[in-house]
């Protein structure tokens, strides 16, 4: 597992979290944030953070590489990266929305229909995308089978009538996708919008246990929800 955070913090441990390791980042200065990390296949790693921050390992963390998005002067924060068909896909702030293709380098510019920040993006098990950021914006976004900067993804805006920022999400195995926000906001999509407030006061992230259940964890400690709240 790999921890990231702020002040370029990069650990990684190979023990379940008993001990870690710092992870020394190429070119990273001590004011760098590291926003996410997502692992592309068994061995590809991805992180992304603050002022288009991209480290890239390709052996299970023990080296990284760090590429520049597009030019020094792209200074968006990046907030998430997925793996698609179409290749490597990172969203972030002021509606970013950038592709690097497979077997190429550089980045293409995607148009977006939103131009307020994207926290983050997931993918339900039929294959559908998810989009979701500040406001309460969430966005069932469909991309072309060939995809270059002039073709518009088509964007379905979700309506979840609610004004807090979805910071991560969780996608099931019944093909639901949890949304989790400020204020203990969480959110269900599956066909229909659901959201409920629990007793966290913003949550950060969740994951699936061995019994079904999910554990949330946020600023004020962590909880166990059932996935059939209404």
């Amino acid at each position: 597992a790999i921890l990231v955070g702020h002040r370029g913090a990069a650990f990684i441990t190979n023990d379940q979290g008993k001990s870690v390791v710092k992870i020394n980042l190429p070119k990273i200065k001590k004011n760098d944030s590291l926003l996410r990390v997502r692992k592309i296949s068994d061995s590809h790693i991805v992180l992304v953070g603050a002022w288009g921050l991209f480290f890239e390992s390709f052996d299970s963390g023990k080296s990284w590489k760090r590429q520049l998005i597009h030019s020094t002067e792209f200074d968006r924060h990046l907030y998430d990266v997925i793996s698609t068909r179409h290749g490597l896909l990172a969203v972030g702030e002021s509606g970013t929305l950038i592709l690097r293709q497979k077997k190429k380098r550089n980045w293409t510019t995607l148009n977006s229909e939103y131009n307020g920040s994207f926290f983050g993006i997931n993918k339900d098990t039929q294959g559908n995308y998810f989009l979701y950021g500040m406001r309460g914006k969430i966005f069932k976004v469909k991309f072309a089978s060939n995809i270059n900067e002039k073709k518009i993804p088509s964007f379905s805006k979700i309506d979840t009538n609610l004004t807090a920022s979805w910071m991560s999400s969780l996608s099931l195995k019944d093909g639901s996708v949890l949304f989790f926000g400020d204020g203990g906001q969480l959110g269900r999509f599956n066909k229909s919008f659901i959201s409920k407030r629990i007793e966290l006061n913003s949550i950060s992230a969740g994951v699936t246990l061995s019994n079904g259940e999910i554990f949330l964890v946020g600023i004020n400690g962590g909880v166990k929800i059932n996935t059939k709240f209404k």
